[in-house]
């Protein structure tokens, strides 16, 4: 009689251990199941920034053939700005009562999907925005600009580490030195950012604290090549042409334009691309020297490939989406409607297809749209009608 209720007891242990089992596993489909079927099942997913129902700036996901359209936030505020992790898994997004910019941002962290929001960060004085992930995954790096208490003007930006996890802050680099657009290598190893004051990209070591520096007056954020020890820069260079007349030029009674005007060269300003070597600062010319302004470079998948955005200098005529091979050969054009502004461009895990944003600057109030370019073909589609600053969910 005791064995039979001794094996009675075991087996009542063991029904209410798989059971609680069984409901755990049941409450975990039941919190991740939306995103892991957005993750695992049917096409690639992309978040943009539209307005709601009552005009306000709320994240939307939509997927790569155009459907599956939902609002992942309802937030009071507009959404200013957003980035996903690394492994897609969580969502963190920036919200101001004012426009982008101006100040009073809060950070908020939510689940892939879009659930479960929580602040991470209140900036009541302080704008504080483009937010970049670390590789880890928990981490992220956010400028701060503190507002003048009796202007309300933003001062020079800084950079902050943010620990999503204890809500912790800390100063990115030494002495808190002004700094902006920054981008962590794909291992996390260095950092590149914008030293404005310097006219200059600089890149930071984090583990030897060796550091690079590089010239560049146009302040694009650097963009890292896959493999971690390249980067790109955007600069202001010069583009020679021979005049057939080499007359000497009085600069003093030269037109007041963009050009100089050297003996038997006539130089125009462009805005060019280059590679930079992060082990020894070296740059390369990517760009052909032509007068235009090239920029919004992205790096394909396996790195061979660039994507980036030209246009005619100093004319009205919209941005061109544009690819090259890595040392810059083979450039050619993606798209050609010059009316038409597009990009910046950002590549699909496969790298099949560009995604972007495009208006026609030419009409009184352009809205952008969100669209997708097949590299091979070139066959455009779109995905919403209205929506902005795109990005893919990995």
């Amino acid at each position: 009689m005791a064995d039979n209720a001794e094996r009675r007891r075991q087996r009542s242990v063991s029904a209410l251990f798989f059971l609680a089992l069984a409901l755990l596993l049941w409450w975990a489909v039941q919190r991740w199941q939306p995103q892991l079927l957005a993750r695992f099942a049917g096409p690639p997913q992309i978040l943009y920034l539209s307005e709601d129902a009552a005009g306000v700036t709320q994240l939307f996901v939509v997927d790569s053939q155009g459907g599956g359209r939902r609002q992942l936030t309802e937030t009071a505020d507009p959404v200013t700005g957003f980035a996903p992790a690394p492994d897609g898994a969580k969502l963190a997004y920036t919200t101001s009562p004012h426009a982008a910019g101006i100040g009073g941002e809060t950070i908020w962290l939510a689940e892939g999907n879009g659930r479960s929001p929580h602040q991470l960060l209140a900036c009541p004085d302080a704008v504080c925005h483009h937010l970049t992930w670390a590789p880890d995954g928990r981490r992220l790096i956010f400028e701060r600009r503190a507002l003048d208490a009796a202007s309300g003007v933003p001062g020079p930006p800084r950079l902050r580490w943010l620990d999503t996890v204890s809500g912790d802050t800390l100063p990115v680099l030494q002495d808190d030195a002004v700094a902006s657009g920054a981008s962590l290598s794909p291992d996390g190893r260095w950092i590149a950012y914008v030293a404005a004051s310097a006219d200059a990209v600089q890149a930071y070591d984090f583990d030897s604290g060796a550091s690079v520096q590089v010239p560049s007056q146009v302040g694009m954020p650097p963009v890292w090549h896959p493999d971690g020890g390249h980067f790109l820069i955007a600069d202001l260079n010069y583009t020679a042409d021979v005049l057939a007349t080499p007359a000497a030029v009085d600069e003093a009674a030269a037109p007041d334009d963009d050009h100089d005007h050297l003996g038997d060269r006539h130089l125009d300003l462009g805005t060019h691309l280059f590679l930079v070597d992060v082990a020894t600062g070296e740059r390369q010319l990517l760009s052909e020297r032509l007068v235009v302004e090239d920029g919004a470079p992205a790096w394909s998948p396996d790195g061979a490939w660039i994507a980036f955005g030209r246009r005619q200098a100093r004319t009205g005529a919209g941005r061109q989406l544009w690819l090259m091979r890595a040392d810059g050969s083979a450039a050619r054009a993606l798209t050609d409607a010059p009316l038409v502004h597009h990009g910046p461009p950002g590549w699909s895990a496969d790298g099949r297809f560009l995604l972007f944003q495009r208006y026609d600057p030419t009409q009184p109030q352009p809205e952008p749209g969100v669209w997708l370019l097949e590299v091979a073909t070139g066959e455009l589609r779109q995905l919403a009608d209205v929506g902005f600053q795109p990005v893919w969910l990995p």
